[in-house]
């Protein structure tokens, strides 16, 4: 495989991580500016095709499955905050191509799409 892609699929993978642990610690705040935009959920879930793809013209991309799994988070956090029955069903059939592309190659299966908020020092509610 081309060592530029394993370094910018690398890349990529870190920004993921770093964007991650910001939105974690800001979850709850009035400063989660995630939660003021609706329509990333899109484009994080864009980014799961685009590296499914990729994984998909070369099976031995496997940090593009790790990249996937790592958007899953926002999408869950996004998909609570703003319920759509179009990009619930979008995600939940990207999360089957995915869960079926980890097997394949024996990576963990993605945990399943979470639509619970957890509100600090709460149990999780239901977001329907």
């Amino acid at each position: 495989s081309d060592p530029r892609v394993s370094r910018d699929l690398g890349a990529w993978s870190t920004v993921v991580k770093q964007m991650m642990q910001g939105l974690h610690t800001v979850t709850g705040h009035k400063q989660n500016v995630l939660a003021q935009r609706p329509f990333f959920v899109w484009w994080f879930m864009d980014q799961v095709v685009r590296s499914l793809t990729l994984w998909q013209c070369n099976n031995s991309l496997m940090l593009a499955l790790e990249v996937c799994q790592a958007f899953f988070s926002p999408i869950d956090y996004l998909s609570c905050l703003w319920p759509c029955p179009a990009q619930r069903t979008s995600y939940l059939n990207l999360h089957g191509q995915l869960a079926q592309a980890c097997g394949t190659v024996g990576l963990p299966v993605p945990p399943a799409p979470n639509f619970k908020l957890l509100a600090p020092g709460s149990q999780p509610v239901a977001v329907v």
